[in-house]
Formats: C-alpha cells, structure tokens, sequence
C-alpha cells in the first residue's frame, strides 16, 4: 500500500500487450468488464453490420462473375489451341511423311551405289582372271607346301 492505497505492479503491459491503454487514458476495463452500448449505437452498429453483409454479397457476386468471364476466355483460348495442336498434328504428319520419302530415296541411292560397287567388283575380277600371270600356278602349289 502507498498511501493507504492498493498499488499493482504491471511489467511492461504497453510492450507485451496489443491494444493496452492505461487507465489514465482510457484504458483498465478488460474486454469483460466493459459496459452495454446505448439503444442509439446498437442501432447504428447494426445498420452498419447490414450495409457491410450486403457490400460483402454484391462483392461476392462480381467476383463470380469475373470468374465465370475468366473461365470463358480460357475455354475460347482453350479452342484456339486445339485447333493449334490440330494443325501442328497435320504439320507432324507431313513432316513425317517427307522424311519417309527422304530416307526411300536414301535407301535407293544406296542400293544403286550397291550395284554399282558390285558390278566394278565383277570387272576387277574378270580383268584379274585375264590378265596373265607373271609366275605359273604349279609354282603356286610348291609354296603353300
């Protein structure tokens, strides 16, 4: 007691407690110690708490609106890219197609240049069988042995 008065110890209120208000200003009633506000303020809080509920469905309803717009020009983006995918399908196609024939026509050059090796290969050989020998065959034979 100091001067024949209670006095109560806080430890920092203001920097640990939110909203706390000391009494000399206006604080000192805990949130169940506070008093009933007057039949004009409940009125005027209750018109408040109506015009925000209704603020908050007009909100609501424009913002499903704009989702129901936001859905429709992804589906309208949506066709555009398939018809995209349709025509890059048609596009692969044909790609494909031309590099089968590239690779038909590859093949052929091949089998050409097949023959060709082939029939120079014959030639070498006949013009080989014709051309005389430097050394007899039966000298051949004596050498292998």
């Amino acid at each position: 007691k100091i001067d024949g008065r209670r006095v109560m110890v806080d430890v920092e209120r203001g920097r640990t407690v939110e909203g706390w208000l000391p009494r000399r200003l206006g604080g000192g009633r805990g949130p169940g110690r506070q008093g009933k506000p007057a039949k004009k303020k409940q009125r005027r809080l209750a018109e408040t708490v109506e015009k925000a509920k209704e603020k908050e469905k007009e909100e609501k309803a424009e913002k499903k609106k704009d989702k129901e717009k936001e859905k429709e020009k992804e589906k309208e983006k949506d066709k555009g890219k398939e018809r995209d995918k349709d025509e890059d399908r048609k596009e692969r196609g044909r790609d494909k197609e031309k590099e089968k024939e590239k690779e038909r026509s590859r093949e052929k050059d091949r089998e050409k240049d097949r023959e060709k090796d082939k029939e120079r290969d014959k030639e070498k050989k006949d013009k080989d069988k014709e051309r005389k020998r430097e050394r007899s065959r039966s000298r051949d034979r004596d050498r292998r042995k």
